[in-house]
């Protein structure tokens, strides 16, 4: 993954449990996400709550870790311009897990995304022990089109579904 940009550190929890924050949608590709981006925000928040009640880490993607109130100890970004999909980010947090003896996850999502993150993650390896969702996930604002509303999501996901299908990543 020469594309992924990886910054991290040690975890400081003593479960072997990991939170997992997966973006649903940007706001601003050339710019860093604001505070009034509400998606990430409320999956940061979602995201926070798991890991201060269960003291593990936050593995987060850069929309969710810039919106994080607490340590972030890994923050997967792009490169440049490229956005990483879900089984980029996917594959960049299992290696940081596994150099870390960790194989369980709570899986942090946008409601209509978590089938295929909780069906990738578990292809990948980890053992999904939870998802939490959030209710607000659509963003008139994105640069997504397809994060914008339920109709443009599924025209998006559909072959997106297929085509992960087909490649054997879920």
């Amino acid at each position: 993954m020469s594309n992924t940009i990886i910054t991290g550190s040690e975890p400081t929890q003593t479960a072997k449990i990991a939170v997992v924050g997966l973006s649903f949608g940007c706001r601003g590709i050339q710019l860093r996400p604001t505070n009034d981006d509400p998606v990430h925000v409320d999956l940061a928040q979602a995201g926070d709550a798991f890991a201060e009640s269960m003291k593990a880490p936050r593995l987060y993607q850069w929309e969710i870790a810039d919106q994080a109130t607490g340590k972030i100890d890994l923050c997967v970004e792009r490169n440049g311009m490229k956005y990483l999909d879900t089984r980029q980010v996917l594959v960049a947090t299992k290696k940081w897990c596994d150099k870390h003896d960790i194989t369980d996850v709570i899986l942090v999502c946008a409601s209509h995304h978590q089938w295929r993150v909780k069906l990738s993650a578990k292809k990948i390896g980890f053992n999904v022990i939870g998802v939490r969702t959030i209710a607000n996930q659509w963003d008139p604002l994105s640069e997504q089109w397809w994060t914008r509303g339920p109709k443009r999501f599924w025209i998006r996901e559909v072959p997106t579904f297929v085509y992960y299908f087909l490649r054997g990543w879920i």
